[in-house]
């Protein structure tokens, strides 16, 4: 059996600044606040739980100290909440993330209606929203085709961002079917980051020079999700979190095992599952 990793895997550049910045932070200060994860990956927020980070999901539970913004961003009207109630904000959103906001923001000040291609639940996207007076979500080209509705004033200034982890496929596609739209101006932003995509290509790659895939990270990482889509489509894929969840019927017959992280996995996690493949199955 040979096991086969991606030239690139570990967090990516923003998700590392992130952690970085609270694993500083926590240094300095006894304890802080962060609404929701930091990021989505559940070894890394149980770290920095055990270090000093609160991580609670309604801001009436911090009543004063330090709130952490996390890596995916929170909603304007939150921010200001938290600045009302006293709290100090240290800002962890990845850069790629704030870029976005930061188009998004400039992009409504200028009176563009601002199509975000993404997942509505997110809470990168749920953040975006905030930032401009009039925003439409897309999550697929079919909901774009069959929602007559959607857009009733046909010369209407258009600015198009893309959640920063979908795939390049699907962002691509839905930008297309709205260049058949008549507007009378679109601006469109690849808005898409460019490790997730590194990622997304080598897991394609990958996918078709092994016999099985593991896709290794939190269940809630949208970027993760993705990766797995990409490599069901072509060999047998499980995507997990962690190496105890590795069964060893998925190893039977298998001479080539491709592993690929998403971009908030830490690289202890593969150093795990290799031991715990070389467990199963030695090389």
């Amino acid at each position: 059996m040979k096991l086969k990793l991606p030239k690139e895997y570990g967090f990516c550049w923003g998700v590392q600044k992130a952690v970085d910045k609270v694993k500083e932070l926590l240094k300095r200060e006894k304890g802080a606040y962060c609404l929701g994860p930091l990021i989505h990956n559940p070894q890394i927020n149980n770290l920095l739980s055990e270090r000093g980070l609160k991580i609670i999901e309604d801001l009436g539970k911090a009543e004063r100290g330090i709130l952490v913004i996390p890596a995916h961003g929170l909603p304007e009207a939150t921010i200001k909440k938290a600045k009302a109630k006293g709290l100090k904000l240290i800002d962890a959103t990845c850069p790629f993330v704030k870029n976005v906001q930061q188009i998004t923001a400039q992009l409504s000040q200028q009176n563009y209606q601002v199509i975000i291609i993404g997942e509505k639940k997110h809470k990168e996207v749920r953040a975006l929203t905030s930032f401009a007076d009039k925003t439409e979500v897309i999550e697929n080209i079919c909901e774009l085709k069959n929602n007559k509705n959607l857009f009733k004033d046909l010369t209407a200034k258009i600015g198009v961002v893309g959640q920063t982890t979908q795939t390049e496929k699907r962002f691509v596609s839905i930008i297309k079917e709205l260049l058949k739209k008549n507007f009378q101006e679109i601006r469109i932003f690849n808005t898409l980051c460019g490790d997730v995509q590194t990622r997304q290509r080598e897991a394609n790659k990958l996918a078709e020079k092994v016999d099985l895939m593991l896709v290794v990270g939190g269940k809630s990482s949208a970027n993760t999700r993705r990766l797995t889509e990409i490599c069901v489509v072509k060999k047998e894929t499980h995507h997990i979190e962690s190496a105890e969840q590795i069964k060893a019927c998925w190893l039977k017959k298998k001479e080539k095992i491709g592993i690929i992280t998403g971009t908030s996995t830490p690289k202890f996690l593969v150093e795990e599952i290799i031991s715990k493949i070389n467990e199963i199955a030695p090389t």
